[in-house]
C-alpha cells in the first residue's frame, strides 16, 4: 500500500470518531428544533400587540461609513413603521466624511442625532458604542426626554418596518431580545457571500430558537439586538459605565454574556409578516475572499478566544459555550476530511486504472468498527447538509440552497484561514501586550454596486410602479442624479423569464430607467404616495400587460 493510503488509514479513526460526535450534536439541535416547532404550533410565542410605544433609541456605530450611512438613515426613517424613536449614531473625530454625511442628515430629519466622542478612530465598536449612550444620556439630562429601548444596528442594515414595534412588544417581557438576521440574496456565482446566506439561514431558523428555548444564554448578533432601559441601566452600574465591553472585539457576543451572568431574561423573537416574511433586519456581508476572512478572523478573535479567556466555562451553559467555540477544532478537522475524500478518490481510479483492487478500501475493511463509523459519518453528513439545504431554501429558494454542500467546502476553507489569523493576531498582541483594534468591515449597501453604479435587477412587471425621481429619492431607491426622470421601480421577486424579456423591451423603447427596491422601500413609497393624496401606487398599463 502507498505511503499516501498508509496516511490517510492512520487519520481515518480519530478523525472518523470526531466527525461522528460532532454529527451527533448537530442531530440533537436539528431533532430539538423539530420539537419546538411542533410545540409553537399549538402555543405562539409571539407577545400581545403595544398599548403604547415605548420611546427607542437606535444606537448605530460608525468608522468610515461615509459611502452608505446616508443612504442606509434615508430608506430606514422613510420606511420604519413606529413614531415614538430616535436614531442615535456614534462618530470619531478623525472621521469628517461620515460627520458630514450624518450632520446633512441631521439637519433634513430631526429624529438623526450623534455624538462625536473624544477619541480618535478606530477604537472598538464597543467603545463607539459606549460613547452613544452617554451622549443619549447626556441629552436625556438636558432635554428631560426619556428612552426606555436601546436597539443596536449597523450602518449597512436594512431594518424591517415592523422591527421596532416587535421589539418593543418583546421587552415587555424580557429584558435583551435579539431579532433575526439574515444576508440579502446575491447570485450563485458570489460563493463567500453565499455561504454567509446558508450560515444565518441556519444559525437563525434553527440553532437560536432551540438554544433560547432549551434555556442557553442568546448572543447578539450585533444588529437587531433590543435592550430594556434596566438593562442598560445594570450594565453601566456593574461595569463602570461601559455596557460594553471596549476590550472586546465581539462586544455583541460578550452583550449576551454579561446579561446572562446578571441575571438578565433573554429572548430569541422570530416572527413573520403579513406577506410570510421573517421580520428581519437583512445586509450584505463581505463579497471577498480577504475581506470574509478578515471578519471571521474578528469573529473567532471575539467569540472563542477573547470569551474563552475571559468567561471560561461557566456551569449551566457548558453545552452552548462548546457550541460555539468548537469551531476551533472542527473547521480544521472537516478540511482534513475533505482532503482525505480528495485522496481515497483518488486513489481509488489510480488502481483501478492499473487494473488493480482498491487497496485502500481493502484495509479499511480489515479495520473492525472503521468501516461502520465511516458509513454512520457520511449518513449524519447527508443529513447535516439537507438540513442546511432547508433552511437556506425556505428563505432563497431552491435553486440557491442546492449549493449549500458546495459552498459547505469553501466556508471550511474560509474558517480555518480565519481561524489561523486569529490565533497570531491574539497570541502577538498577548506578547506584545498591545490591545486589539476594531478590523473594520468594508460595507456595501443595496442597490449600489462596489464602483458606485447601479446592480442589474430582475424585474418583476406584476410588482414594477413608475415614480417621479424627487419621490424616489426621499427612501435612497436610486443612485441616479436626473432630476425629474421616471424612474421604474421593481420588488426583487422574479418573474418568468419570459415575462421579464418582454418588460425590458417596453422599458427600452419608453426611454424609463429600472432600478431594483426592496419590499421595504416599496411600502415606504406606497405610505408616501398616500400621504400627498395620491391614489394606489400601481404598475404602469404597459408593464401590467407584459406580464
Amino acid at each position: 500500500m502507498a505511503w499516501g493510503d498508509q496516511l490517510v488509514l492512520e487519520w481515518l479513526a480519530p478523525l472518523s470518531l470526531w466527525i461522528l460526535l460532532n454529527g451527533v450534536d448537530d442531530l440533537f439541535v436539528d431533532c430539538a428544533r423539530l420539537g419546538l416547532w411542533l410545540w409553537e404550533l399549538r402555543r405562539p410565542a409571539a407577545p400581545p400587540p403595544l398599548e403604547r410605544e415605548p420611546r427607542a433609541a437606535l444606537l448605530i456605530p460608525c468608522w468610515r461609513e461615509a459611502d452608505v450611512i446616508e443612504q442606509m438613515l434615508e430608506r430606514n426613517l422613510a420606511a420604519l413603521r413606529y413614531e415614538n424613536y430616535d436614531i442615535w449614531l456614534g462618530l470619531y473625530p478623525n472621521d469628517p466624511e461620515s460627520i458630514e454625511r450624518v450632520r446633512r442628515c441631521a439637519a433634513r430629519h430631526p429624529r438623526v442625532r450623534y455624538v462625536v466622542g473624544p477619541r480618535p478612530g478606530p477604537t472598538t465598536k464597543a467603545d463607539c458604542l459606549n460613547q452613544a449612550i452617554e451622549g443619549v444620556l447626556a441629552h436625556e439630562e438636558r432635554s428631560g426626554e426619556y428612552y426606555e429601548l436601546f436597539l443596536q444596528h449597523d450602518a449597512e442594515d436594512v431594518i424591517h418596518p415592523l422591527a421596532l414595534e416587535q421589539a418593543a412588544r418583546w421587552t415587555r417581557t424580557y429584558d435583551m431580545v435579539q431579532l433575526p438576521v439574515f444576508a440579502w440574496p446575491t447570485p450563485l456565482r458570489d460563493w463567500t457571500h453565499g455561504v454567509y446566506c446558508d450560515d444565518f439561514a441556519d444559525v437563525h431558523q434553527r440553532e437560536l430558537p432551540v438554544r433560547w428555548r432549551l434555556g442557553g444564554f442568546v448572543p447578539s448578533a450585533g444588529v437587531g439586538t433590543a435592550l430594556r432601559r434596566e438593562a442598560v441601566d445594570q450594565l453601566r452600574i456593574s461595569y463602570g459605565r461601559q455596557v460594553f465591553d471596549p476590550s472586546s472585539l465581539t462586544e455583541d457576543y460578550f452583550l449576551g454574556l454579561r446579561l446572562r451572568q446578571l441575571g438578565f431574561s433573554q429572548a430569541f423573537a422570530f416572527e413573520r409578516g403579513q406577506d410570510g416574511r421573517p421580520i428581519a433586519t437583512r445586509a450584505y456581508f463581505p463579497q471577498t475572499l480577504r475581506s470574509a476572512i478578515r471578519q471571521r478572523t474578528r469573529w473567532t478573535i471575539g467569540n472563542v478566544l477573547q470569551s474563552w479567556e475571559r468567561f471560561g466555562w461557566r456551569r449551566g451553559q457548558l453545552y452552548w459555550l462548546w457550541r460555539d467555540r468548537k469551531g476551533l477544532f472542527n473547521n480544521p478537522a472537516a478540511l482534513a476530511a475533505n482532503a482525505v475524500f480528495c485522496w481515497g478518490a483518488w486513489s481509488w481510479l489510480r488502481d483501478a486504472a492499473h487494473g488493480q483492487p482498491w487497496a485502500l478500501g481493502a484495509a479499511i475493511s480489515g479495520r473492525t468498527g472503521l468501516e461502520e463509523a465511516l458509513a454512520a459519518t457520511a449518513a449524519l453528513l447527508v443529513w447535516r447538509q439537507g438540513a442546511r439545504i432547508w433552511w437556506s431554501g425556505r428563505l432563497y429558494g431552491w435553486r440557491f440552497a442546492a449549493a449549500a454542500p458546495l459552498r459547505a467546502v469553501w466556508a471550511n476553507g474560509l474558517n480555518v484561514a480565519a481561524a489561523a489569523r486569529a490565533g497570531l493576531i491574539f497570541c502577538g498582541a498577548k506578547l506584545r501586550r498591545r490591545p486589539l483594534h476594531w478590523s473594520k468591515t468594508q460595507h456595501a449597501y443595496p442597490q449600489e454596486a462596489p464602483g458606485g453604479g447601479a446592480r442589474e435587477p430582475r424585474l418583476d412587471p406584476r410588482a414594477a410602479a413608475l415614480v417621479r425621481w424627487e419621490q424616489a429619492q426621499r427612501v435612497g431607491a436610486t443612485p441616479w442624479r436626473l432630476e425629474g426622470e421616471t424612474l421604474v421601480l421593481a420588488q426583487p421577486a422574479p418573474p418568468t423569464l419570459a415575462a421579464e424579456r418582454q418588460a425590458r423591451k417596453l422599458l427600452r423603447r419608453a426611454n424609463l430607467r429600472l432600478v431594483q427596491v426592496s419590499e421595504v422601500q416599496m411600502a415606504a413609497l406606497r405610505r408616501q404616495h398616500r400621504e400627498l393624496g395620491g391614489g394606489p401606487l400601481a404598475p404602469s398599463a404597459s408593464l401590467r400587460e407584459s406580464s
